[in-house]
């Protein structure tokens, strides 16, 4: 849970994410954009029917606006992967050079075979062309296109000059340090992974930064900040300038932590916000900021920040209890004063998980156990993950008799 104070999601179109001031832009940056998905026909067998030569080139276009938006919020000295589960080149390759050459010298390819050791792939193309609609032509250059739409009847696409290949160019940007995943070289599906390393920051000259800032999510007030605090008995030094409100007057109140680096730049992501960071609190009375407790989702991020009295350690044996139904406080280790607070398990596999936990009325306990928490305990002290219903086995075996008597 402790992971996710690094997360903010949005729901932009990737072409239009928020272009970021110098201090704000990224180390890395992936665009793993749509594409036709040709490299994948081999096990969905549903796209054959639909796949066609031209839906690569519906999305080149795209394709560069995705790409040159990601290179945009790459700071110097970052770093910029493309990929594709295409091998079409027009998706490809040519993708990659065009957004090279727009950028003027501000990315270089690099060769990704240190970064990926025993990655088997066959290097980038320097030359390709496109079919027809008919599949009965190749086109080699955009002349040939143009000559080509003039005289057939439907061209079924629009052609444009950088779909097709400057071999010059490509050789010169080292286009072979791309990678293509071939199935057949170590039996997967297939793959285009293009790495580029940031020299200078780059912005189109027509790109300015977001001027719109986020309201989704904002900082809580101070006011809100000490109804926290008297809620829950937290100390004054809980870093509660990092807690975030979508809003503070919610009929189902729930407060996020994220760390400083996303509360600086989350006012710079403008109003397509979706979810920031771990959400650590949540109001179990409608409409009342002092009734907050716990939430399971996030309460890992916070254990280090908290007293040790609001954290006690359980066994995987009482947690499955948990898990079932409420719990008598007198079987269960010396609890602390508040209503809510924190159970500590020690699994195995992957060591401490943290679960929140709240007198759920006087002298019963109850803990928000997720399913992927009961199986991890299941799995520490050695039971199955799907109980067999004895009585419904025996019914089976009685069944499979009577056809084999038959």
């Amino acid at each position: 849970a402790a992971a996710h104070s690094h997360l903010i999601v949005t729901s932009y179109d990737a072409t239009q994410f928020p272009l970021l001031p110098s201090e704000s832009k990224f180390d890395r940056v992936l665009c793993d954009v749509m594409c036709s998905g040709d490299g994948t026909l081999r096990k969905s067998m549903d796209m054959w029917p639909r796949w066609n030569v031209f839906q690569g080139a519906e999305l080149h276009n795209t394709q560069i606006r995705v790409l040159l938006r990601g290179m945009m919020l790459c700071k110097k000295g970052g770093i910029v992967v493309y990929s594709t589960c295409s091998l079409n080149p027009v998706e490809d390759e040519a993708v990659v050079s065009e957004c090279l050459l727009q950028a003027k010298g501000a990315f270089r390819l690099m060769d990704p075979t240190s970064l990926v050791p025993g990655l088997v792939a066959a290097p980038g193309l320097d030359d390709w062309s496109l079919l027809t609609k008919d599949l009965k032509a190749r086109l080699h250059t955009m002349e040939e296109a143009q000559v080509f739409a003039e005289t057939s009847a439907s061209s079924g696409i629009s052609y444009r000059a950088t779909m097709f290949p400057n071999k010059a160019r490509l050789q010169e940007q080292n286009i072979h340090y791309t990678r293509r995943v071939l199935p057949h070289l170590q039996d997967t599906g297939g793959f285009f992974v293009a790495v580029m390393e940031c020299l200078e920051e780059y912005s189109a000259p027509t790109a300015t930064t977001s001027s719109k800032k986020s309201e989704t999510f904002k900082s809580v007030s101070p006011a809100l900040q000490k109804e926290v605090r008297g809620a829950l008995g937290l100390p004054e030094f809980l870093p509660t300038d990092q807690l975030l409100v979508r809003n503070e007057t919610a009929r189902e109140q729930k407060i996020y932590f994220a760390n400083k680096a996303v509360c600086e730049i989350l006012p710079k992501l403008g109003p397509r916000v979706v979810h920031v960071g771990s959400k650590v609190f949540e109001s179990y009375m409608k409409y009342r900021n002092d009734k907050l407790r716990f939430c399971s989702d996030g309460v890992g991020v916070l254990i280090p920040r908290l007293p040790s009295s609001f954290v006690v350690e359980i066994g995987p044996e009482m947690l499955l209890q948990l898990s079932q139904s409420k719990l008598e406080e007198s079987l269960l280790p010396p609890l602390p004063p508040h209503h809510s607070f924190v159970f500590k398990c020690n699994m195995a596999i992957v060591g401490a998980v943290y679960i929140a936990a709240e007198r759920a009325c006087p002298c019963q306990i109850s803990a928000k156990v997720a399913e992927w928490q009961v199986a991890l305990t299941k799995l520490t002290i050695g039971q199955p993950l799907v109980e067999c219903n004895e009585e419904a086995a025996a019914d089976t075996d009685r069944v499979g008799g009577d056809k084999n008597t038959d």
